[in-house]
């Protein structure tokens, strides 16, 4: 329940979204299964307020690894380095989603469309996604710098205790405000309405930013790097996988119709078929001394010959 804070944001939503599952996922809850979530959540949220807390102090005060001497810096440097997380997190939400709509929906909304098509025009797709996490390791490590304390031995932020404190300088709680506060929210208004995100002003220049990054080649070496693990691990595109293994399945498919049963079935028919063969041996020297039975062994002869012709028929039909 570490991150459950970010249902915050899901119920907010929710409220004016009908069709929310949060709603209907919470009614079919228990009454004890509604105390865990709510409570859950609850604890989520006050870890969350606690390390934004300490946080907050150490940038005003200084005491972050980001070395930075202005407090006001540090303040616009973490807020500009969420907002911008987070819409690299949520634009690969929205792009996908608004791929999947139909175009005359789409055209009601030209900068959406317009983004959505700049991202999937040609290979632009495959240089945005490179670019893209280009952005986001970079941010990362910047709002790792800014939400991890540093401090002289002895001193505290805010007198907290030195065990608290060599937590925060560990950056753990640092982890947890960039996880939730700079990824899980705008992924959460991403999914609720990906058109109106995706008709944002601002989405248009991260998406030329990502392109631009990948266009730079500084980065360039991914491409071999993933044209060596292809050619070591033998990948295939979906289209020639899918397409040698529906071939393989129906070569299967099409001998066991033909043949009419399947392989246990065949398996098991021939190794009882020796020994029908045996007994009409036995059976025939018995008809040379009893005469009795000359009608019960013609008749069991019969059998065995018709029982013979089927095994033929069916060999056949399998080899063909």
């Amino acid at each position: 329940g570490l991150l459950h804070a970010t249902y915050l944001v899901n119920c907010f939503f929710s409220m004016f979204d009908e069709d929310a599952s949060s709603s209907e996922k919470q009614s079919s809850m228990s009454t004890k299964e509604q105390y865990g979530y709510w409570g859950r959540m609850g604890l989520s949220t006050f870890l969350l307020a606690g390390a934004l807390g300490v946080t907050w102090v150490a940038l005003l005060t200084g005491q972050t690894t980001m070395p930075l001497s202005d407090a006001t810096a540090r303040i616009l440097a973490f807020f500009a380095l969420s907002c911008f997380l987070g819409i690299l997190e949520a634009m690969q939400i929205a792009v996908f989603a608004v791929s999947k709509l139909p175009e005359r929906e789409l055209a009601n909304y030209p900068t959406a469309q317009a983004n959505s098509q700049l991202v999937f025009k040609g290979s632009n797709f495959k240089a945005f996604l490179t670019g893209r996490q280009i952005c986001v390791t970079m941010s990362m490590f910047l709002l790792a710098r800014l939400t991890t304390t540093e401090v002289m031995p002895g001193e505290t932020v805010m007198g907290i205790g030195d065990d608290l404190q060599f937590f925060f300088n560990t950056g753990l709680p640092g982890a947890l405000i960039t996880t939730i506060v700079a990824s899980l929210f705008w992924r959460i208004v991403a999914s609720s309405y990906p058109i109106p995100f995706l008709a944002n002003p601002t989405v248009k220049l991260t998406i030329q930013t990502c392109l631009a990054l990948e266009a730079s080649g500084i980065f360039s070496i991914s491409w071999l790097l993933a044209d060596v693990v292809r050619s070591v691990m033998d990948f295939r595109t979906d289209d020639s996988y899918l397409a040698a293994k529906g071939k393989v399945d129906s070569h299967h498919s099409w001998e066991t119709a033909s043949t009419g049963i399947s392989d246990e079935e065949s398996a098991a028919f021939s190794e009882r078929t020796p020994s029908q063969e045996d007994l009409l041996i036995k059976k025939s020297v018995s008809t040379a001394s009893t005469a009795s039975i000359d009608e019960e062994s013609m008749a069991f002869s019969e059998r065995t010959q018709v029982q013979q012709g089927i095994i033929t028929t069916y060999g056949a039909t399998a080899v063909q």
